[in-house]
């Protein structure tokens, strides 16, 4: 997470962190010394970020509280990441891909909507609070909140907008103060990230895999060349459903003009495709063949890159 952004839930950026096809971390039963993975999960899910959020947005609440404002700490709930525990074809069987919900009701509960449930309602709180002051108090408000920002440059070069008030002020209480010049260079986890992705997929291994999971896909009366292009076929069934692009930037699904009766069937056929694509998965070896090109690629890449990546995991324990 970038620093002058920290009074933002990590959990939120997620969404952008890379994700091999058919690649897992390693389990608890796996013996194997992954130099990189299990680190980076710690930013790729949130849980490295979101402990520390929490407390500078309860440090923000007592700090306005001080300049005699209220403020709700918009804070993340911390899920605990266990891939020992996941089983792929138990979770198809329930969720399918977790692309179609069984009925409207359950589209509101799902995901990443249930998990943020707290923050929105916390941030919503907010805006009404804020919303019932005078035009006076909503700038004292702010001030008190943000402070004058400062424009600083990173150590790319960049601007970036650094707050004060009670954000700058619990920031450099959880965090340290912020020093532009020692903003760690992401360059060699980009690259880590562009090496392993080629690797993998080049990967005679998984190739093998990957052939067997679409023979035992076609002995189970299905023609797909990947696990993804099995989702997509219902990714676009459900766009059409709700008249909305699930890849486009405003996904807005319109669910008055589809029924429940309609999000069962597709929910139902969705359940079967994802269940056979998970044993089928498991029957070819698809995740053990990518978790061991994984590690292969990984630990030639840490070996020949270690200094530059345990600098960018020193810098990051400090932020």
């Amino acid at each position: 997470m970038s620093r002058p952004n920290l009074h933002l839930p990590g959990a939120v950026l997620v969404a952008a962190s890379l994700v091999l096809a058919g690649c897992s971390a390693s389990t608890d039963a796996d013996d194997r010394v992954w130099p990189m993975s299990p680190r980076l999960d710690l930013y790729r899910y949130g849980q490295h970020d979101t402990i520390d959020d929490n407390r500078v947005q309860e440090l923000i609440a007592t700090c306005m509280k001080e300049h005699g404002f209220d403020y709700t700490p918009q804070l993340i709930e911390i899920i605990e990441y266990t891939p020992s525990a996941y089983d792929p074809v138990a979770e198809a069987k329930e969720y399918g891909y977790g692309v179609t919900p069984p009925s409207k009701a359950e589209y509101a509960q799902r995901g990443s909507a249930a998990v943020m449930d707290a923050f929105a309602k916390a941030a919503d709180e907010n805006a009404a609070y804020v919303n019932g002051l005078s035009e006076r108090g909503q700038e004292l408000y702010h001030h008190a909140l943000y402070g004058d920002y400062q424009t600083v440059h990173n150590s790319a070069g960049e601007e970036v907008l650094l707050p004060a008030g009670c954000t700058g002020e619990a920031d450099a209480e959880v965090y340290g103060e912020f020093d532009p010049a020692a903003e760690p260079d992401s360059t060699v986890i980009d690259e880590y990230y562009a090496y392993v992705e080629d690797k993998v997929d080049n990967d005679p291994r998984v190739h093998a895999a990957r052939k067997a999971w679409v023979s035992c896909m076609a002995g189970k009366g299905y023609d797909f060349l990947t696990s993804d292009k099995a989702r997509d076929s219902i990714v676009e069934q459900l766009a059409v459903l709700v008249a909305s692009s699930w890849d486009s930037p405003d996904w807005d699904p319109d669910w008055d003009q589809v029924t429940d009766a309609e999000l069962a069937a597709l929910h139902a056929e969705e359940v079967t495709l994802a269940t056979a694509d998970a044993q089928c998965a498991v029957t070819a070896g698809v995740t053990q063949a990518a978790d061991d090109a994984l590690f292969d690629a990984e630990t030639t890449f840490y070996n020949a890159h270690e200094t530059d990546v345990e600098a960018w995991f020193t810098a990051h324990e400090h932020r």
